[in-house]
């Protein structure tokens, strides 16, 4: 439990500190550990570290009226996740990081902004990097709780496109079609 508390105070401080980057710095190694060692828990923490970073960096979500009890009850919340570790409380310390992510689900349902809420985004997100590091589709989304249907469809909007395509990102129609006939034995110009 050593670990996690660590961990968690690093949570902790990058939330007090509203660094989104430390965030997701935390949230990405947490990520890849928790593919390393196939842990549910350090990837619950992933997402919520995910969701913070995402929530810090968001403008919308700091001028909600709400703005100001949510910031205290996910200060407390990761104190009292803090204080269950060195209690050697699993329960409770599980219990913190549900009450972080209904905290994140009421403050994004709030917000009415996106109709997907920054928890299932996360989930989809570090799946999709999960994917991206060897695990399969199936532990991807186990790991994350996110549905396969849907990091499936992430993942396929997201893949990098061959180094040839995007060559001709920014280059208009005349051009492109000038290139496509040189390349083919056409006239040079269109």
């Amino acid at each position: 439990m050593v670990k996690f508390t660590a961990i968690m105070e690093r949570v902790k401080s990058a939330w007090v500190a509203k660094n989104p980057e430390a965030l997701r710095f935390i949230s990405n190694t947490l990520i890849e550990e928790a593919s390393l060692h196939h842990d549910k828990t350090l990837a619950k923490v992933s997402l919520l570290c995910y969701s913070l970073s995402k929530i810090i960096s968001k403008i919308h979500f700091k001028k909600q009226k709400t703005w100001g009890e949510f910031n205290k009850d996910i200060t407390h919340t990761l104190s009292s996740a803090v204080m269950a570790l060195n209690e050697g409380n699993g329960d409770k310390f599980t219990e913190s990081l549900h009450m972080a992510e209904l905290a994140i689900h009421v403050l994004d349902k709030e917000s009415g902004n996106f109709a997907t809420f920054l928890m299932d985004k996360a989930r989809i997100k570090q799946a999709s990097r999960l994917y991206s590091l060897g695990r399969s589709l199936s532990d991807s989304a186990d790991l994350t709780g996110a549905p396969k249907d849907e990091v499936m469809l992430y993942i396929g909007s997201t893949r990098e496109t061959p180094r040839e395509e995007k060559d001709f990102r920014g280059v208009n129609l005349k051009q492109r079609f000038s290139t496509t006939k040189t390349i083919f034995g056409g006239e040079k110009n269109a």
